[in-house]
């Protein structure tokens, strides 16, 4: 498999080994979980996550700062490696923003499974580099001067279109209001219901209820690219 520079959480899995994905599977063990329900806060220990269907909102909350930040996990996505890996508790809070199916691993069955194959704590640390990957292109997002340039490449990213190379073609609902665009953009809501309608518009986007439907996520990251060239 030809890889993007950039770790894509959705193919993290499929790219271990057979005998480490068979032994994931043995002890995975699948949870509904109602949107608006915590999965877990950033004091708390416990295993590692597999969103299997919906959508859950990461919530950063930073320790300079009153401000948080968002992203989201789609289905693919696996979270929660921190007190695995690192020793602490978790770093973020993690809440159902849609119904969703997690699959369940826990810290004692996986603690089990890297006594008996330590080359295995390799494939569970490199869930973090997406989590980095991210953290850099939000950073670096906010940065770009155009305020319709900045504004795309956050939904771009709340979409898990972003920080990668290659766009993916396929149309994405991503459940973030207006309000929480313009917080992570550092733009006015009406600045960004100005953007919005404009890329509504251009048949880019749709607005409806509870979120943003990415119709043509290639053309958006060409139009935020011709802003910032």
């Amino acid at each position: 498999m030809s890889r993007s520079p950039l770790l894509r959480p959705d193919e993290w899995l499929d790219e271990q080994p057979e005998d480490f994905r068979e032994a994931l599977a043995s002890i995975s063990r699948r949870r509904s979980l109602r949107a608006g329900t915590t999965l877990y806060r950033r004091e708390d220990w416990g295993g590692i996550y597999g969103v299997h269907s919906g959508c859950l909102e990461i919530n950063v909350q930073f320790a300079c700062s009153s401000l948080t930040g968002l992203h989201f996990a789609y289905p693919g996505y696996f979270i929660g490696n921190r007190p695995i890996t690192v020793g602490v508790p978790y770093a973020v809070t993690a809440t159902a923003r849609l119904d969703c199916e997690i699959d369940v691993m826990s810290f004692p069955d996986i603690s089990q499974l890297v006594r008996e194959n330590p080359e295995w704590w390799r494939s569970f640390s490199t869930i973090t580099d997406h989590w980095f990957d991210v953290a850099v292109c939000s950073g670096v997002d906010l940065m770009l001067r155009s305020s319709e340039a900045r504004c795309v490449a956050v939904l771009l990213r709340l979409g898990g279109y972003r920080p990668f190379v290659t766009m993916s073609t396929t149309p994405r609902f991503v459940p973030v209001t207006q309000m929480e665009l313009a917080e992570n953009a550092n733009l006015s809501r009406t600045t960004v219901s100005e953007i919005l309608g404009s890329l509504e518009d251009a048949g880019l986007i749709d607005r409806s209820y509870g979120g943003i439907e990415i119709l043509q996520p290639v053309r958006l990251q060409e139009r935020m690219e011709c802003l910032v060239d």
